[in-house]
């Protein structure tokens, strides 16, 4: 296949992804466009059986007469603006479209309808689409996730987003997620992700409106995707987003070390109500709220520790982030 005839290349970025990998393969193989895509695959270093689900892809798709691409680099060069710059850069298409490793395209239309803003308005340069929480998913996670993206509008057709010059960026205005997500490579030639952290997706969305662009929530290309952590987890897991969004963006959450406890508390009976009427079985009930108790504690806790990281001695840092804490044992 000639590259330029490729229109679309879907990136996936990998690290022991085994889990949901070939899953995610087997549905992008079976894709119905009107148009060629490719499949590049960004490799960290993988010690599971991630290298060998790519490498059975790469032939069932090389006899579809589709390019399969892959691409290895150390773990210790990854990051999350850095690796994806580096998927745009190593592209032969006009657009890249990013999976996470553990996002699975629910259907064989998601690349299509992922990129079908685009010819709805030309100032449109990135586009993203819905997460679905999977079937094991912690049930207040799922209600949140489901709630915030019917905040941005209609179940069936692209909502285009923009702001008027001069215009501040308010709530979930601002909002874009590269776990489920294409960017026109044109649009990225001058704005290329920031090489943070964390948020590397979210700096990208304000800088798309704030630029004079504009980008489309495209609810008809969901994706299975949801993080069910264990519960000792989740403080670093929170702490790691409140420290991103406020080094990548300037977000800080307005909790008080003496409004952790009560905060946790509000939030948790709020939670309760919504668990109890889901109507589980006992034992089911009875893990879910202590779940959720746990998981508002750390919430607190994750705000305002990660807005005050800057504030933190580094070994403590490393001792609460999850991201670091993976990282060493990695590097170990």
């Amino acid at each position: 296949m000639s590259s330029k005839n490729i229109k679309v290349t879907v990136a996936i970025l990998t690290f022991n992804g085994e889990k949901y990998l070939e899953e995610i393969l087997k549905t992008l193989i079976k894709q119905k466009t009107k148009f060629s895509f490719s499949v590049l695959v960004i490799d960290s270093d993988s010690k599971d059986k991630t290298l060998d689900i790519v490498n059975k892809y790469d032939k069932l798709f090389s006899k579809k007469n589709k390019e399969f691409r892959v691409i290895k680099i150390k773990n210790t060069d990854f990051g999350h603006g850095k690796t994806r710059n580096l998927a745009i850069k190593e592209s032969k298409s006009e657009i890249v479209a990013f999976l996470t490793q553990d996002a699975t395209p629910i259907s064989g239309n998601w690349l299509t309808n992922l990129i079908s803003a685009y010819d709805l308005d030309n100032k449109v340069v990135a586009t993203f689409g819905p997460h679905i929480a999977r079937e094991n998913c912690n049930p207040v996670i799922k209600r949140d996730m489901e709630n915030h993206f019917k905040n941005f509008g209609s179940n069936d057709i692209p909502v285009i987003q923009s702001i008027k010059k001069g215009e501040e960026i308010e709530g979930i205005v601002g909002f874009f997620s590269d776990v489920n997500a294409s960017i026109k490579k044109n649009y990225w030639l001058k704005h290329p992700y920031k090489e943070v952290s964390y948020a590397e997706d979210q700096i990208m969305g304000k800088e798309i409106l704030l630029s004079g662009y504009k980008k489309a929530y495209c609810p008809m290309a969901s994706v299975f995707h949801s993080h069910t952590y264990p519960t000792s987890e989740y403080l670093g897991r929170y702490f790691d987003e409140y420290r991103g969004l406020k080094e990548s963006i300037g977000f800080v959450d307005s909790v008080t070390i003496l409004k952790i406890i009560p905060n946790a508390i509000k939030k948790f009976i709020n939670d309760a109500c919504y668990i109890k009427a889901q109507e589980y079985p006992f034992k089911n009930l009875i893990k879910y709220l202590c779940q959720a108790f746990v998981m508002n504690v750390y919430r607190q806790m994750g705000a305002y520790l990660g807005a005050r990281y800057e504030k933190m001695p580094q070994f403590l840092i490393n001792r609460i982030s999850m991201e670091l804490s993976m990282k060493r044992r990695i590097n170990v």
